[in-house]
C-alpha cells in the first residue's frame, strides 16, 4: 500500500508538472508574446491613446460615461450571444448584427480605447486599427490642443452634442495639429447657421480658412452592394452548413451585384458539390460571376490553434480560412468550434477566443465590374461637392474640376 500510494504521488506530480503553463517551457513565439503583453502599460503608443481617452472622458464626466459604456456593452452581449451560439441564425447585415455601437460610435470608440490595456483580450480590430492612430495622434498633442482657441465647443460637438459623427471631428482634430507643428496659430470654428470653414490658421502675415473634408469608411454605394452581397451569401450558407468538409470559396461578380441572380453562388456550389468538384478545387464561370471553391487546410489551421488561441471574429482567423488571405478584401464567415472566454466579466465584450474548429465555412468576394468600381470612386468628387456648397470653398473647386 505504501508503495502504491508513493507512485499515485509520483503520477500526480507529472500530470501537474504537464499542467503547468511554465514559461522556461514555453515555445519562443509564446515568450515573446508575454514579454510584450506585460509591458503594454509601459508602451508609447498605449500611453497616448489613453492620455486622449482622459481628456475626454474627463470632459464628458463620469457619470455620462458609465451610462454609455452599459449601452455598448448590453448591445453586445446581446450580439454576441447569437454570433456564436446560433451562427446559422446571426443577420450580420441587421440593425442589430453589426460589429460595431451605432446608436453612440463615440461611446463604442472610447470603450475600445479604455480595453486597450485594461482589458487586452476585449478589441475588434478592424475598428480599433481605424481609430487608435487618431486618438494616439491626440493624446501626443493633448496639451497643444487645450490650448487651441474654440476647443472646447469642438469637445462639446464630440462628447455631448448627439451627432454621432465622431469621424469627421476627430480628422478636425488631427489636421490642427498638423498646422500647430508647423507654427500656425490655429482657431476652431464653430458650426453655425451657414455653412462655414472648420479652421482659421495664421503664421505670420499669412490668414487661411481650413474645411477638412475626410472620406467616409464605407461609400453608400458599397453599403448597398454589400447588401447585396448578402442575399446571395445566405442562399449558398443554406447549402454551405450541409455539406461535410470546411469550405472556402472565392466570388468575383461580373456584372454589379445586385444585377445578378441571388441564387447565383448557391447553384455554383450546388454543382460543384455534388459532382465531387469542391475536393479537387474548382471553378465555375457564367456571364455573371466566377466561383471557385475548395476544401481549407484544415491541418494548418489545427497546427495554428494547438500554438495559439485565435480572437473570433478577427482578421487573424481570415487569414487562417485563406491560404491567400487579402486585408483588403471582403470576407464573410461562419463556423462550428469551440469557444473559450478570456477574463470575463461585467464590463467586457467581445473577448472570446476559437480554440478548436470542427467545421468552418467562408467566402471572399470580390466585383469587378467597371460601373460598380466607377460607383464607388465617385465618392470623392461628392465629397468637394459638398464642400462646394460653401461659397467661401467655390472658386478653389472650380479650380480643381478639370482633373476630378
Amino acid at each position: 500500500m505504501g508503495r502504491k500510494n508513493k507512485k499515485l504521488r509520483k503520477n500526480r506530480k507529472l500530470s501537474n508538472k504537464k499542467r503547468a503553463p511554465k514559461k522556461d517551457r514555453l515555445c519562443q513565439e509564446h515568450k515573446d508574446f508575454f514579454e510584450s503583453f506585460e509591458k503594454r502599460h509601459e508602451d508609447p503608443f498605449t500611453l497616448e491613446i489613453k492620455s486622449a481617452l482622459n481628456w475626454f472622458l474627463d470632459y464628458m464626466g463620469q457619470d455620462d460615461w458609465k451610462t454609455r459604456r452599459q449601452s455598448v456593452i448590453q448591445y453586445f452581449n446581446e450580439m454576441g450571444g447569437q454570433l456564436i451560439d446560433k451562427p446559422e441564425k446571426y443577420d450580420v447585415d441587421s440593425d442589430r448584427g453589426r460589429l460595431a455601437f451605432y446608436d453612440d460610435w463615440v461611446a463604442w470608440y472610447l470603450y475600445l480605447a479604455e480595453s486597450l490595456a485594461n482589458r487586452p483580450a476585449v478589441d475588434e480590430p478592424s475598428q480599433s486599427s481605424r481609430i487608435w492612430p487618431f486618438f494616439a495622434t491626440i493624446g501626443r498633442h493633448v496639451d497643444e490642443l487645450k490650448s487651441t482657441k474654440g476647443i472646447d465647443s469642438k469637445l462639446h460637438d464630440l462628447l455631448k452634442k448627439k451627432i454621432n459623427q465622431p469621424d469627421s471631428i476627430l480628422f478636425e482634430f488631427v489636421v490642427a495639429i498638423g498646422y500647430i507643428r508647423n507654427g500656425w496659430e490655429v482657431e476652431f470654428i464653430p458650426e453655425g447657421a451657414e455653412k462655414s470653414p472648420d479652421l482659421r490658421v495664421v503664421r505670420g502675415k499669412e490668414e487661411l480658412f481650413v474645411e477638412c473634408k475626410r472620406l467616409a469608411k464605407v461609400t453608400d454605394y458599397s453599403e448597398n452592394e454589400r447588401a447585396e452581397w448578402m442575399k446571395r451569401w445566405e442562399k449558398v450558407r443554406a447549402l454551405l452548413i450541409k455539406y461535410p468538409k470546411s469550405v472556402f470559396i472565392d466570388v468575383e461578380f461580373k456584372k454589379e451585384v445586385h444585377k445578378t441572380d441571388e441564387d447565383v453562388v448557391a447553384k455554383a456550389f450546388h454543382d460543384m458539390a455534388t459532382c465531387g468538384a469542391v475536393a479537387e478545387g474548382f471553378c465555375v464561370e457564367n456571364e455573371e460571376v466566377i466561383v471557385c471553391a475548395r476544401h481549407m487546410d484544415m491541418k494548418r489551421i489545427s497546427d495554428h490553434l494547438d500554438k495559439w488561441m485565435v480572437k473570433y471574429p478577427s482578421p487573424q482567423i481570415l487569414a487562417l480560412f485563406d491560404d491567400n488571405y487579402e486585408p483588403e478584401g471582403s470576407y464573410t464567415n461562419m463556423l462550428i468550434a469551440k469557444f473559450v472566454t478570456i477574463d470575463p466579466d461585467e464590463e467586457s465584450v467581445l473577448n472570446r477566443f476559437v480554440d478548436d474548429i470542427q467545421r468552418a465555412y467562408c467566402a471572399k468576394w470580390i466585383c469587378t465590374d467597371a460601373v460598380s468600381i466607377g460607383k464607388k470612386a465617385r465618392d470623392v468628387k461628392n465629397l468637394l461637392v459638398k464642400a462646394k456648397e460653401s461659397h467661401w470653398f467655390q472658386d478653389l473647386t472650380e479650380k480643381l474640376e478639370p482633373y476630378i
